[in-house]
């Protein structure tokens, strides 16, 4: 694949086994958490053309709905890249329950 790829995942935290004292990991020894895709940025190329080289993502302010803000960002490298995903980019999502 040329170009970036983001793929976002929320997991839950609730059922996995703490191992810290697991010695050694083996499939019946521990629960895993379990993960679902909530955001992959192929769906996102064609309107944005192109996505940028996210680098960085931050919970934003609270929005007027009461909603939770998501903040992805990326620089354009310092203009040294001569892709023409390389450039700033912000993408603000709400993260819905």
């Amino acid at each position: 694949m040329i170009g970036n790829q983001l793929r976002l995942y929320e997991i839950n935290i609730s059922d996995p086994t703490n191992a810290l004292s697991i010695a050694a990991l083996t499939s019946s020894n521990h629960t895993p958490v379990t993960k679902r895709i909530v955001l992959d940025s192929q769906a996102l190329k064609v309107q944005l053309g192109g996505v940028a080289n996210l680098e960085g993502m931050t919970f934003g302010p609270k929005l007027p709905n009461d909603g939770q803000s998501l903040i992805v960002v990326a620089d354009d490298n310092f203009p040294t890249a001569d892709s023409a995903t390389d450039r700033n980019q912000i993408l603000v999502f709400e993260v819905l329950p």
